[in-house]
Parts: structure tokens; C-alpha cells; sequence
């Protein structure tokens, strides 16, 4: 038994001294390098605070802000004047033709909303 892990360490060093290995361990490891230099570089403070952009909800000088919803006649969507209170909302119905903002046709569900 004690000569168990001599023989497996030898195989070992036999594997990694091959060439084919010794290219992977490098590429793996610039790899890593690239990786952990554009993560410092880019992303100093982690990958989610990149993607967190809050909802302001106040008013900023010069922008305007829309909420653009596809709806059903029977959907409640008294939700968004409330949430959204200095942004203009545009509800579109989709199933009602005299609804202030619709759908020439009533096909594609959200789709034919956001592409009229």
C-alpha cells in the first residue's frame, strides 16, 4: 500500500510534463487571468451593480419617461397611474377598436403593441 501514492504521483507528473497538458493548464489560466483582469477593470464593484439601475421616480429636467402596457379590457391596471405618477402612461387594449390607444389588429399578444 505505501507504494501506491509514489506510482500515482509519478503517473501524475508524467501526465502533466505532456505538451497537450501543458498548453491546456496555460490556456486555462490566461483564461482566468483575462477574466479576473476585465472584472477589476470593467467591473470594479461586481457584475450586479452593473445592472442595477433603480426606478427613479422623480422628475429630471429634460427627459420625459412613458410606460407603454398591452391590456385586455378586463385587466386592472389601476396599478400604474399610482406606481408611475410623473410618468405618462399609454394602456393600450388590445380587444376594444375604441379605446384611446389600440391595435389595428388584435394579433401577436404584446407584440403588435410595442411594434404599432
Amino acid at each position: 500500500m505505501g507504494n501506491i501514492p509514489s506510482k500515482l504521483i509519478a503517473v501524475i507528473a508524467k501526465y502533466i510534463r505532456s505538451p497537450v497538458v501543458k498548453r491546456t493548464i496555460f490556456i486555462v489560466g490566461l483564461l482566468i487571468t483575462a477574466f479576473i483582469y476585465l472584472q477589476l477593470t470593467f467591473f470594479p464593484h461586481g457584475f450586479a451593480s452593473s445592472f442595477d439601475v433603480p426606478v427613479s421616480h422623480q422628475d429630471v429636467p429634460g427627459v420625459t419617461k412613458a410606460f407603454v402596457v398591452s391590456s385586455m379590457k378586463k385587466d386592472d391596471t389601476k396599478w400604474i397611474p399610482e406606481l408611475f405618477r410623473t410618468w405618462k402612461a399609454y394602456r393600450y387594449v388590445t380587444d376594444d377598436p375604441s379605446a384611446e390607444y389600440t391595435v389595428p389588429k388584435n394579433k401577436g399578444r404584446e407584440a403588435m403593441v410595442y411594434l404599432t
